[in-house]
């Protein structure tokens, strides 16, 4: 099933081209007379040629050319195939001021918008704001301080509204492989965002290389050239074409279908690979997917030790007899063959395994069914609960929290696969601690129903942490169980008011961090006298300027050891507060650490309120960044 925009018919596509004519005699004749034309022109009298009108001047504003420092351009950009914002200025800007601070960008509410400039590392004249929100309006005011190279700058603030940031176009197929029925079908859905045209070449895999192209060349997604020329033997190309995009709206997922099953040379039934892309995209990547066009319908159901194949007519939904169904091994040999019966049915003595590929064959149709792909393509869809099972247990619980001291309360329906009742049978319960080791374990009674209740009263001193519930049929638990997570805290509220605070930005290598200390209880009196500790971690600071989103600062591979390190250990003053500095020794500084300080203000029964303050070690006052152009510390293949 394809998914469409709301309130959006599936739209088809059109050829976009017009095949190429010779010139006719007569076109070429009027072409001739036209030329003669001219020459007479040519030999006009001066008398003529001094009647002829003059030509006309061009106006003085359109002579008018902007000199000096100016905004040339704002416009919508892409970054990582994201939607940016692109400045570009007329003169190479100083690449030492902070953008950020003489470029403000809001949105329609006037918002500041969370973001960041960066210089384009190849044109020092253009700029480029990121993350925005496709569709939407923006305001970019840029600041007279803004600073060429040579120094010059505005006369005045400079203001322009950005409408309708536009998504970065994309291209893509639907699914991962497709059946199409070879006598009704909408087409081969593809998804697009952005774009008009697209180019697609269509190559028919040879018969005898069927099962070859399946086992080892089943591309789909992006792929480059180098692949896709390991199919110049198997394959020959049977079509090619533009096909405009009709559905016209901007910066939305449009589901569109390339009308295969219109064009001749894709009516035969076989299968094919579908190679697209946009024009004038030279990047090498390809968006590429196969299909097979077949009336065939193979459906598989694996045993242990058999396979039921059962197939069907997809015009009709009627069975399909004496359809030849052949299981190809990994070296492309037919281990099993046979043909299914009147009721479409063949029973294969063999379950195939993850590496064969089943071919049905009736005529000139014919379907392939890999065993390498998931069973049922859901890769679309969200999959969330437990695994089916011919038994089930539902566990469920008022509340997934308790004290220590509280009884556990805890009802379950036991049920089929298909959620009704089953034959009242025994079920054990196993309660664990957060350690993994088993706690309790008791036999449930269940009624006719199949309801059956877990009840325990725990004691004041128990483990606190997660725990967890198991039930199952299995006396000893080996077998397949269900569970129900569970905590168990003392969640008593707090009654101190910790504030952890320091004057310092940041700091310089050797220099101690200055603690300033407040504490008090939350009715208002201060904690005089309570226990206050501290400790510090250290950790790379690799987003030690957070305006500058996406940059990575400092060593990533030499960092500091990331352990606690004791610090402070002393009692607040009798008004609550405590100021004391924080010697924080470094061996070795590559760059800038964040230094994370822990503080605990004890109450007078022991239990602490923590609170975390963070700063940064800078090396030198100027610090050199980088800024991967590539998502999640993955550069790709070269």
């Amino acid at each position: 099933m394809s998914r469409h925009p709301q309130n959006q018919n599936p739209q088809t596509f059109k050829p976009n081209f017009l095949p190429r004519q010779k010139p006719s005699l007569a076109a070429l004749a009027a072409v001739l007379i036209m030329g003669m034309t001219g020459l007479g022109m040519q030999g006009c009298s001066r008398d003529e040629a001094k009647s002829a009108p003059a030509p006309i001047a061009a106006s003085s504003s359109a002579n008018q050319v902007q000199s000096g420092f100016y905004v040339a351009l704002i416009t919508s950009a892409v970054v990582d195939s994201e939607p940016a914002i692109e400045l570009s200025v007329s003169e190479p800007l100083a690449s030492e001021q902070d953008f950020n601070k003489v470029i403000n960008v809001t949105d329609a509410s006037g918002k500041a918008v969370d973001g960041g400039w960066s210089m384009d590392y190849s044109d020092n004249r253009v700029l480029r704001f990121y993350p925005v929100k496709a569709g939407e309006n923006y305001k970019i005011i840029v600041s007279k301080e803004l600073l060429s190279k040579s120094g010059a700058q505005f006369s005045s603030d400079y203001v322009e509204t950005l409408k309708g940031v536009e998504q970065p176009p994309t291209i893509g197929f639907s699914g991962q492989g497709s059946l199409l029925p070879a006598r009704a079908t909408e087409g081969l859905p593809i998804r697009t965002v952005n774009v008009a045209e697209i180019d697609v070449q269509f190559l028919r895999v040879k018969d005898a290389n069927v099962g070859e192209a399946i086992r080892e060349h089943a591309f789909h997604g992006r792929q480059g050239g180098w692949n896709l020329e390991r199919l110049n033997k198997i394959t020959e190309n049977v079509y090619g074409n533009r096909f405009q995009i009709t559905d016209t709206h901007r910066n939305t997922q449009i589901v569109s279908f390339l009308p295969v099953q219109t064009i001749a040379e894709l009516k035969r039934p076989g299968l094919y690979y579908a190679i697209m892309r946009r024009p004038s995209d030279f990047d090498g990547q390809f968006e590429v997917t196969h299909y097979v066009v077949s009336d065939i319908a193979v459906h598989v159901r694996r045993y242990q030790n058999r396979a039921l194949v059962l197939t069907r007519s997809l015009s009709t939904g009627e069975a399909l007899a004496d359809v030849q169904l052949s299981l190809i091994n990994s070296n492309g040999q037919s281990i099993l063959s046979g043909k299914s019966n009147g009721d479409g049915q063949a029973i294969f003595e063999q379950a195939p395994n993850n590496e064969m590929v089943m071919i049905a064959q009736s005529g000139d149709d014919l379907s392939v069914l890999p065993f390498n792909q998931p069973a049922l393509d859901l890769s679309e869809y969200e999959i969330t609960g437990g695994t089916a099972d011919s038994t089930t247990i539902h566990i469920w619980s008022g509340r997934d929290l308790y004290r220590p001291g509280e009884e556990l309360k805890f009802s379950a329906l036991l049920r089929d696969f298909d959620g009704k009742p089953i034959p009242e049978q025994p079920v054990f319960a196993q309660l664990r601690q957060p350690d993994g080791k088993l706690y309790a374990s008791t036999e449930l009674k269940v009624s006719k129903l199949g309801y059956l209740e877990f009840k325990r009263a725990m004691p004041s001193d128990v483990a606190t942490g997660r725990w967890k519930l198991e039930m199952g049929t299995d006396p000893e638990g080996k077998g397949r169980h269900h569970t129900f997570d569970f905590r168990i805290e003392e969640f008593l509220p707090e009654r101190l008011k910790l504030e952890l605070a320091s004057a310092q930005p940041r700091l310089k290598p050797a220099e101690a961090l200055n603690l300033d200390v407040t504490g008090a209880y939350l009715y208002g009196a201060p904690a005089g006298g309570n226990r206050f500790t501290a400790k510090y971690v250290l950790s790379a600071d690799a987003s030690a300027v957070p305006s500058l989103k996406g940059y990575i600062f400092g060593d990533q591979v030499n960092k500091p050891k990331s352990e606690q390190v004791d610090a402070i250990d002393l009692a607040l003053g009798s008004d609550g507060k405590l100021s004391t500095p924080i010697a924080i020794p470094v061996e070795q500084i590559n760059g800038p650490i964040s230094v994370a300080v822990i503080g605990e203000l004890f109450e007078t029964g022991g239990r602490a309120v923590t609170r975390v303050i963070k700063r940064s070690i800078w090396p030198a006052e100027h610090l050199v960044a980088v800024h991967p152009l590539f998502n999640d510390n993955d550069a790709g293949g070269n």
